[in-house]
């Protein structure tokens, strides 16, 4: 078995648009590691995805405390490419080099983006895609903050937006 950690990533926001009262609140990037699971060689993305979402308690499915957490990072950050709200709860995974084994405070500059997982192998075995590791740090990212399966840097969004 192997451990899996789930993590989330936003773009920054920014200073220019927004700010927030709370120091660090609201800034985006890459967040610390929020959840773990533990996996079998043979768990896929769409497995990862029932067990982020779903839980089971006392016979009655329903949607697990994670995922209402992951709702609300998705709902409350930016829309920088102005995808219609059907798109607001819908997320892909991605993955980001060196998270094991390095400095993360090196990996949370801007110039350190995640690589979308693309949703075609979703239904491969994660070590099929990521490699045979003792541990994996899978990448949570809002759907409206990729464009054509990549990541936006800040500068992009702004050209965006300010179109």
């Amino acid at each position: 078995m192997t451990r899996l950690w789930i993590r989330t990533y936003t773009g920054s926001n920014g200073n220019e648009t927004s700010h927030s009262f709370y120091v660090g609140n609201d800034q985006g990037g890459l967040s610390e590691r929020i959840a773990s699971f533990l996996i079998h060689e043979y768990t896929t993305f769409t497995d990862i995805r029932q067990m982020i979402e779903v839980t089971c308690d006392k016979g009655m499915y329903r949607r697990s405390a994670l995922f209402s957490e992951i709702r609300h990072v998705m709902s409350t950050s930016p829309n920088p490419h102005e995808y219609p709200q059907s798109m607001a709860n819908k997320y892909v995974f991605g993955s980001m080099k060196g998270l094991a084994d390095s400095n993360e405070n090196s990996l949370m500059s801007e110039n350190h983006v995640p690589l979308v997982i693309s949703e075609d192998v979703e239904d491969e075995p994660i070590i099929d895609i990521l490699g045979h590791n003792s541990e994996y740090d899978l990448i949570i990212i809002p759907f409206k903050h990729t464009n054509d399966g990549k990541i936006c840097s800040r500068s992009k969004r702004e050209e965006l937006v300010n179109k």
